[in-house]
């Protein structure tokens, strides 16, 4: 019995420190939406910050680097324009309260299939640890990652640079 009531009480402790993280994010999220902001106008970028939060404690922030017409083709009589998806970079609460910051490449659409490429910068148990500097060396490093996507610095290049591959 002994064991129990002690596993029950670090189970009680685990879902009050998750919902202290999950109240911290709520002023946390507009933190990230305005310096997102001030950064992506500042470094002069083409972007949007988006926010997703119709699942409340499942929520994210995210810097959308803006879509671009990539290419065209010729459909019967018709010119088809191929869209280059910016990508994105996502400040992500999870059920655990921790906040999982990462990337999303950017993708050129009708080309590439429809599955996301993911890259994890940091999961981040102590949300008092994000801040001004934090912000711009994960935006550093995702303008770094989308740079070198253009650039094709990568060595999964048929995967990363949007192309279908058949396998």
């Amino acid at each position: 019995m002994e064991e129990l009531i002690k596993a029950a009480k670090k189970l009680q402790v685990v879902q009050d420190q998750i919902q202290a993280r999950q109240s911290q994010w709520k002023d946390l999220k507009n933190l990230l939406k305005e310096d997102l902001q001030v950064i992506g106008e500042e470094s002069g970028m083409d972007f949007e910050v988006q926010v997703t939060d119709h699942i409340e404690n499942w929520e994210s922030v995210s810097f959308k680097l803006k879509d671009q017409d990539f290419s065209y083709y010729v459909k019967g009589n018709k010119k088809q324009v191929i869209v280059k998806s910016g990508g994105y970079m996502v400040f992500g609460l999870m059920p655990s309260g921790f906040i999982k910051i990462g990337m999303v490449f950017p993708k050129i659409n009708d080309i590439k299939e429809k599955e996301v490429s993911f890259k994890e910068f940091d999961l981040v148990k102590d949300l008092k640890k994000i801040g001004r500097e934090s912000l711009i060396h994960h935006f550093t490093r995702f303008i770094r990652e989308v740079t070198a996507w253009e650039l094709g610095e990568f060595e999964d290049l048929k995967e990363r640079i949007g192309f279908k591959v058949n396998k």
